[in-house]
């Protein structure tokens, strides 16, 4: 293990791969929130979701500020969350660019339904789904935390769900899923 004492915050490209590296040892869920945007629906692999409230229902997602769906969100906006099931390592990489050519329309060849309370898109075969409102948005660094209230939610207990960690997809075993495309960088 490799100790590293900070006096502030990583410094540079080097520091910040560092600290990825590091952070990238916890497991994530893997999620696509997919929202309506200006030029039509879109869709973003995230690995930072949390359930945060049970009174009211609330979820916690962080958006880094420049992306094209943080731009669509304000306060009262709907977006749909998606966490990945096992089976569905092709869609987190579709959403987080990594077999997307620039250009194709965002839900190409992705499966999905409309959402009962907002028509939000779900995407089909997703081990879990909130259908929600932001509430609120709060700066955070480079990123903005999305608060938001869930109108919806459907589950599959049946299905593993798809987990990040170490740079790369796996199972909540910890192997490989069935896919062998190489890791890509989750937003």
């Amino acid at each position: 293990m490799t100790v590293r004492q900070l006096t502030g915050p990583p410094r540079g490209d080097a520091g910040q791969r560092a600290f990825r590296r590091a952070a990238g040892c916890f497991p994530t869920g893997v999620t696509v929130v997919t929202t309506h945007t200006a030029e039509g629906p879109w869709g973003t692999t995230v690995g930072s979701f949390v359930s945060l409230s049970l009174d009211p229902l609330l979820v916690l997602l962080s958006l880094g500020r420049g992306s094209r769906l943080r731009a669509a969100l304000a306060p009262g906006h709907p977006f749909v969350v998606n966490v990945l099931a096992v089976d569905q390592e092709h869609a987190a990489r579709h959403f987080s660019g990594a077999h997307r050519p620039p250009g194709e329309p965002g839900f190409a060849g992705i499966a999905g339904y409309p959402a009962p309370a907002t028509g939000g898109r779900a995407l089909t075969g997703a081990r879990a789904v909130f259908e929600c409102r932001v509430t609120e948005l709060h700066p955070a660094g480079d990123h903005d935390l999305v608060l938001g209230e869930v109108l919806w939610f459907d589950h599959d207990d049946a299905k593993d769900p798809l987990v990040f960690v170490d740079s790369g997809y796996r199972t909540t075993g910890g192997a490989r899923p069935p896919s062998t495309a190489a890791p890509t960088k989750e937003h």
